[in-house]
């Protein structure tokens, strides 16, 4: 200890087996213990308890009078918060992940934003608890490294952490208002844990062989990279957005068309004698099969989606079903193939234009057996097209008189 520095240590709490990851912003003092998020308030020296439920609750981090933690629920952590003043818990509406629900890890805080890494490839994101918006920071790619996290942390408008992208754990820096990615350094050794504070970085540091705390002043003139790694994930999370439009329109045009189609099948059965028209019912072995496979990502829909995992894949799951049990009405409603005095229609699925042969183009049916039962025929057209129909699409029952009616329709 140099002369003239008066060190003065305070007790906060008796040592307690498990009690981790302690975090201080002015008199407050948190960390956490078993499962839950605890705090001490320095001046009345008073202990407090900041969560109190069933998941796992881990590295808090503290600024102002706001809380933030890993919470362990719905399957995966994700970031909570805590208003010290309002006393009201709130959940981080974070970003938007496909099939698989990505754990948040490592928060960290300054004044209103909160950064935090996510997914595979360790994506740093940030969120503005004035505005509630989210944004994409930097990609740390420490699937490139044997070991490590991105740990990162913030300091006014600078983000700093771990990064993998050469092969080793370097450390690099993000500017909020910029928006540019810099080098901070790049020894071949490693280097992780960053910390910041002002234009002062420190970390952890292995090139001697064995753990030292380096530093480096990031006051500009910086060296900034000449691609920024958010640009990956903002390009990522805009195909995301394509495809989950993509698979949501596709299903939500199926099922209208389809009601449509049940719309005018019933005006027309209407408007048409009994006697002009024959229709030939499917069969519904394989449309049962589909929605019960369907239907069962319901369960997915409910678990996923309503109870707000942030998963898209959810969104999906959950308009699966909705279009299985169209479907399933729509094929009980809908005939395989019509017949009337002037053409014959083919619905093969719903959301499909059926297909209409006028009649009048049929030049010959031929039936097809193998080896002595009938299990398609082939209407060839005056244009030298060939249209087929599958008999195991029709229920069994129907399949004899629909072989004597495509035999009177040339005859």
């Amino acid at each position: 200890m140099k002369m003239g520095i008066k060190v003065r240590e305070i007790h906060v709490i008796v040592l307690i087996i498990g009690a981790l990851a302690a975090a201080i912003y002015g008199d407050i003092v948190v960390w956490n213990y078993h499962r839950n998020i605890y705090g001490y308030n320095l001046k009345t020296r008073k202990e407090f308890q900041i969560t109190t439920g069933p998941h796992r609750c881990r590295k808090p981090a503290i600024s102002k009078d706001i809380v933030v933690w890993e919470d362990s629920g719905h399957d995966g952590y994700f970031i909570f918060g805590y208003n010290l003043s309002t006393h009201e818990e709130f959940k981080l509406t974070g970003t938007l992940t496909l099939f698989t629900a990505f754990s948040q890890h490592d928060p960290a805080l300054y004044d209103n934003i909160v950064v935090w890494t996510e997914g595979f490839y360790d994506n740093i994101y940030g969120y503005n608890l004035s505005t509630s918006d989210s944004f994409a920071i930097a990609t740390a790619h420490m699937s490139k490294c044997s070991f490590g996290a991105a740990q990162p942390a913030i300091h006014e408008d600078i983000v700093v952490w771990t990064d993998c992208r050469n092969g080793n754990p370097d450390i690099y820096g993000f500017n909020l208002l910029t928006e540019q990615e810099f080098l901070i350094t790049t020894n071949e050794s490693c280097q992780s844990s960053p910390a910041i504070h002002g234009d002062i970085v420190v970390w952890e540091d292995d090139r001697n062989g064995n753990y030292d705390i380096y530093g480096a002043d990031i006051s500009p003139p910086l060296t900034t990279t000449r691609f920024n790694s958010r640009t990956r994930i903002i390009l990522s999370d805009s195909f995301l957005v394509l495809l989950v439009a993509s698979a949501v329109a596709v299903p939500s045009f199926l099922i209208g068309r389809g009601a449509w189609q049940m719309k005018k099948m019933k005006e027309t059965s209407q408007m048409l004698p009994s006697s002009d028209l024959k229709d030939f019912r499917r069969n519904l072995m394989t449309t049962h099969l589909s929605s019960v496979l369907l239907l069962s990502y319901a369960v997915f829909a409910v678990y996923a989606y309503l109870l707000e995992m942030r998963m898209l894949s959810g969104l999906i799951f959950f308009i699966l079903p909705v279009f299985s049990v169209l479907n399933y009405f729509w094929s009980k409603r809908i005939p395989y193939l019509r017949i009337t005095n002037d053409e014959i229609m083919i619905f093969k699925t719903m959301g499909r234009k059926p297909k209409v042969v006028r009649r009048d183009t049929i030049r010959k049916i031929n039936i097809q057996t193998w080896p002595d039962l009938p299990y398609k025929a082939d209407l060839l057209l005056s244009n030298n097209k060939k249209v087929e129909i599958e008999f195991s699409s029709i229920v069994e029952e129907d399949r004899k008189d629909l072989i004597q009616a495509l035999r009177g329709v040339v005859g």
